[in-house]
Protein backbone atom coordinates (compact mmCIF):
# COMPACT_ATOMS: atom_id res chain seq x y z
CA UNK A 1 0.00 0.00 0.00
CA UNK A 2 2.78 2.62 1.15
CA UNK A 3 4.79 1.14 -1.83
CA UNK A 4 1.61 2.43 -4.19
CA UNK A 5 1.52 6.05 -2.86
CA UNK A 6 5.00 6.51 -3.02
CA UNK A 7 4.87 6.28 -6.92
CA UNK A 8 1.78 8.06 -6.90
CA UNK A 9 3.31 10.94 -4.75
CA UNK A 10 6.05 10.79 -7.02
CA UNK A 11 3.95 11.35 -10.52
CA UNK A 12 1.94 13.57 -8.80
CA UNK A 13 5.10 15.96 -8.05
CA UNK A 14 6.76 14.97 -10.94
CA UNK A 15 3.40 15.99 -13.04
CA UNK A 16 2.80 19.44 -10.89
CA UNK A 17 6.67 20.23 -11.75
CA UNK A 18 6.76 19.81 -15.45
CA UNK A 19 2.65 21.25 -15.97
CA UNK A 20 4.55 24.31 -14.20
CA UNK A 21 7.59 24.43 -16.02
CA UNK A 22 5.66 23.40 -19.42
CA UNK A 23 3.53 26.54 -18.66
CA UNK A 24 6.26 29.20 -17.80
CA UNK A 25 8.04 27.91 -21.18
CA UNK A 26 11.27 27.03 -18.90
CA UNK A 27 14.28 26.17 -21.13
CA UNK A 28 15.64 22.54 -21.35
CA UNK A 29 18.24 23.20 -19.33
CA UNK A 30 15.90 24.03 -16.23
CA UNK A 31 13.96 21.10 -17.22
CA UNK A 32 17.40 18.90 -16.81
CA UNK A 33 18.68 20.64 -13.86
CA UNK A 34 15.29 20.28 -11.86
CA UNK A 35 14.45 16.64 -12.53
CA UNK A 36 17.87 15.20 -12.57
CA UNK A 37 17.97 14.94 -8.65
CA UNK A 38 14.89 13.12 -8.64
CA UNK A 39 15.53 10.53 -11.81
CA UNK A 40 19.00 10.22 -10.23
CA UNK A 41 16.98 8.05 -7.57
CA UNK A 42 14.51 6.45 -9.13
CA UNK A 43 16.62 3.31 -9.87
CA UNK A 44 17.46 2.76 -6.47
CA UNK A 45 13.10 3.32 -5.70
CA UNK A 46 12.53 0.70 -8.21
CA UNK A 47 15.01 -1.66 -6.39
CA UNK A 48 13.25 -0.88 -3.09
CA UNK A 49 16.56 0.22 -1.45
CA UNK A 50 15.78 2.20 1.71
CA UNK A 51 18.61 4.65 1.36
CA UNK A 52 17.31 5.73 -1.65
CA UNK A 53 14.02 6.65 -0.40
CA UNK A 54 15.62 7.90 2.78
CA UNK A 55 17.88 10.14 0.14
CA UNK A 56 14.62 10.91 -1.79
CA UNK A 57 13.17 12.44 1.42
CA UNK A 58 16.25 14.28 2.24
CA UNK A 59 15.78 15.93 -1.36
CA UNK A 60 12.14 16.20 -0.98
CA UNK A 61 13.49 19.23 1.56
CA UNK A 62 15.09 20.90 -0.89
CA UNK A 63 11.62 20.80 -3.10
CA UNK A 64 9.59 21.84 -0.18
CA UNK A 65 11.92 25.08 0.47
CA UNK A 66 11.65 25.74 -3.52
CA UNK A 67 7.73 25.73 -3.02
CA UNK A 68 7.57 27.48 0.41
CA UNK A 69 9.24 30.39 -1.78
CA UNK A 70 7.01 30.26 -4.35
CA UNK A 71 4.10 30.35 -1.95
CA UNK A 72 5.03 33.65 -0.72
CA UNK A 73 6.50 34.99 -3.91
CA UNK A 74 2.70 34.40 -5.83
CA UNK A 75 0.18 34.16 -3.51
CA UNK A 76 -2.76 32.66 -4.04
CA UNK A 77 -1.59 31.25 -6.90
CA UNK A 78 -3.16 27.50 -7.21
CA UNK A 79 -0.18 25.67 -9.12
CA UNK A 80 1.99 27.07 -6.18
CA UNK A 81 -0.17 25.43 -3.63
CA UNK A 82 -0.23 21.57 -5.93
CA UNK A 83 3.36 22.31 -6.03
CA UNK A 84 3.49 21.69 -1.93
CA UNK A 85 1.02 19.88 -1.43
CA UNK A 86 2.61 17.23 -3.62
CA UNK A 87 6.34 17.92 -1.96
CA UNK A 88 4.25 17.38 1.62
CA UNK A 89 2.38 14.22 0.28
CA UNK A 90 5.56 12.98 -1.06
CA UNK A 91 8.03 13.56 1.87
CA UNK A 92 5.00 11.40 3.95
CA UNK A 93 4.90 9.13 1.95
CA UNK A 94 8.50 7.91 1.41
CA UNK A 95 9.18 8.70 5.62
CA UNK A 96 6.04 6.32 5.64
CA UNK A 97 7.48 3.89 3.58
CA UNK A 98 10.92 3.84 5.50
CA UNK A 99 9.08 3.27 8.70
CA UNK A 100 7.02 0.12 7.16
CA UNK A 101 10.01 -1.65 5.34
CA UNK A 102 12.92 -0.87 7.70
CA UNK A 103 12.33 -3.48 10.79
CA UNK A 104 11.21 -6.01 7.18
CA UNK A 105 15.08 -5.67 5.90
CA UNK A 106 16.73 -5.42 9.02
CA UNK A 107 16.80 -8.81 9.92
CA UNK A 108 18.03 -9.78 6.60
CA UNK A 109 20.95 -7.37 7.39
CA UNK A 110 21.54 -8.90 10.51
CA UNK A 111 23.94 -11.73 11.15
CA UNK A 112 22.72 -15.16 12.46
CA UNK A 113 22.08 -14.48 15.44
CA UNK A 114 20.30 -11.17 15.37
CA UNK A 115 23.82 -9.33 15.82
CA UNK A 116 24.82 -6.75 13.60
CA UNK A 117 28.12 -8.00 11.20
CA UNK A 118 31.10 -6.74 12.77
Amino acid sequence: MLWLALWVSIAVFAGAMAIDAWQRRAPALFWLLWFLPLAVLLPGILRDRLRSVAWLSFLTLLYFVAAVQRIFAEPGSPRALVELLAVISLFLASMFYIRQRGPELRPAQDGPQGEAPE
